[in-house]
């Protein structure tokens, strides 16, 4: 009996064990996120930068139709920087600082016409890691 009782034990641990690694957010970190965002502006996706941020849906509609509404503003805002810089041949990682459960990613941008720095923040959600800040 005690044999069958360590046993059942043992398999309880382990789906316990296992269930907390597989449920554990993403373990990015900041400077792999705020390059990927950066990809995703040099690609012009901007569908995937927005996804990349952590959004609540606003204004009573959803979390999809507050995304939209981002995308909209950020290809319009790029579309307006790329008039007056260029489009961004590429960029590095500079440094990254977290602290608690923020972070800012300082990223060296080089455009056709102009180079310039950019901090990227972000912040640590408990389900999904570190996500872009959307300053909400």
């Amino acid at each position: 009996m005690k044999k069958l009782f360590a046993i059942v034990m043992s398999c309880v641990a382990a789906i316990v064990l296992s269930s907390c690694i597989g449920g554990a957010p993403e373990s990015k970190t900041p400077s792999d996120v705020a390059k990927k965002a950066m990809e995703c502006l040099q690609k012009k996706d901007y569908k995937g930068y927005v996804d990349l941020m952590d959004i609540k849906a606003q204004d009573g509609s959803t979390v999809e139709q507050t995304k939209a509404t981002y995308v909209a503003m950020l290809q319009n805002k790029f579309q307006e920087a790329e008039k007056k810089s260029g489009a961004m041949k590429d960029f590095q990682i500079v440094n990254e600082e977290i602290k608690d459960s923020t972070a800012v990613v300082k990223v060296a941008v080089n455009y056709e016409q102009k180079s310039d720095t950019t901090n990227v923040k972000l912040k640590l959600t408990e389900k999904d890691g570190w996500k872009l800040d959307a300053g909400k």
